[in-house]
């Protein structure tokens, strides 16, 4: 069996206030069904016509990490890699139990490394900057955080950097590959297999 993970786990870092939920964006699909009148509307804040707008404000505004917000986003990517770490030992257990090996992998990501980037992959990551994408900061961290445990601990594989000297594009957004990216990646996946049974 293959765990393919990464983006959704260290991304939970910029979600988790609480008990960790049944999807990552859970509370937000359901408050937008269930919820208030605003709440059901703010998808209007994440619109290209506000994201403009508030483009257009930047230089107004003038924004701060606090030493707070940086230990909060600490606790946070530390609970989420935690919860991962819990997932891989249950199903560790149920690989022993039913005798099937397990194999587990990070995936790679333009939020992380240090890609060659293709032009229309440096316009993804230029979109993303940290300062208007709340996802970055919590990725980022995450993957630096999952990095060091995988050399640790070593239950996973880190595959963050896998892609940091291939110039030719591979992704079709942040997060996923083109039919280039997945043939590398698989065959990055198939040869630690082969090494490792």
């Amino acid at each position: 069996m293959i765990f393919y993970d990464g983006v959704n786990d260290a991304g939970a870092a910029a979600f988790s206030s609480g008990p960790p939920l049944p999807h990552l964006m859970f509370t937000e699909v359901k408050n937008r069904i269930e919820g208030s009148v605003s709440e059901k509307l703010d998808f209007l804040l994440k619109s290209d016509t506000f994201q403009v707008l508030r483009m257009a404000t930047k230089p107004l505004r003038h924004k701060t990490t606090t030493v707070r917000q940086l230990e909060e986003l600490h606790r946070s990517v530390d609970t989420a890699l935690n919860n991962y770490e819990a997932n891989l030992r249950f199903v560790k257990a149920l690989s022993k139990a039913y005798g099937f090996k397990l194999y587990c992998f990070w995936q790679p990501s333009l939020y992380y490394g240090h890609k060659p980037l293709a032009p229309f992959e440096r316009e993804k990551v230029n979109a993303s900057n940290p300062q208007t994408d709340y996802w970055s900061p919590a990725i980022i961290a995450g993957y630096t955080e999952a990095k060091t445990r995988a050399a640790r601990v070593g239950d996973f594989v880190f595959l963050g950097g896998l892609f940091d000297s291939v110039r030719d594009p591979l992704y079709l957004d942040m997060v996923h590959l083109d039919p280039l990216g997945n043939e590398l990646l698989a065959n990055k996946i198939a040869e630690y297999i082969r090494n490792h049974s």
